[in-house]
């Protein structure tokens, strides 16, 4: 049970449809910035493709580098030159390098992959948003509604919507149009 009556009038599905489509077209982008957007993606990917390359080349030699002073450790202690307590205080030093080399080289395999995903999303969203809205079917615009925005408040039939992070700045002017002039 709700404590007391509701002061809010009632409001009709397809008058909060055209509020929603109204707000969430403000994020919108055109064909003309989302092919631009794709051209500077494929871009910034070859860069980034290249970067990720040589971290993870590093990442590698590193590892193999490890590995080879773990092999030695473990010569010396068959060759009697270390103590086991010396050995195992050193080979648990290495593991814990390699085990840290390791999650570097997945998360930078990781990044690689899921930067230019969410990216594509971002721009793909934006460039659908306003098409979505406006003949999309009801759980397509609850998707995208869930997907650019939060914090979504309807009083006195007035919509108040924040936009997640990225798409909040689409609402910038000056980023719009930086853009544009590039």
């Amino acid at each position: 049970h709700r404590k007391g009556k509701c002061s809010q009038g009632t409001m009709i599905t397809s008058d909060l449809e055209k509020l929603l489509s109204k707000e969430v077209s403000k994020i919108a982008i055109d064909q003309d910035v989302w092919q631009l957007g794709i051209k500077l993606l494929k871009s910034k990917h070859s860069e980034e493709t290249k970067r990720n390359s040589e971290h993870l080349h590093a990442f590698q030699i590193k590892f193999g580098m490890l590995q080879d002073k773990l092999n030695r450790l473990i010569s010396m202690r068959a060759d009697g030159e270390l103590s086991k307590d010396e050995f195992l205080v050193q080979k648990q030093l290495l593991i814990e390098e390699q085990d840290k080399c390791q999650r570097l080289m997945r998360d930078s395999e990781k990044s690689a992959r899921t930067w230019l995903e969410l990216a594509e999303e971002f721009l793909d969203n934006a460039y659908k948003v306003k098409e979505v809205m406006e003949s999309g079917n009801t759980e397509a615009k609850r998707n995208m509604i869930m997907t650019v925005g939060e914090n979504l408040s309807l009083k006195d039939k007035k919509l108040d919507i924040s936009f997640k992070q990225p798409y909040d700045i689409l609402l910038k002017p000056s980023y719009r149009t930086d853009v544009l002039r590039d």
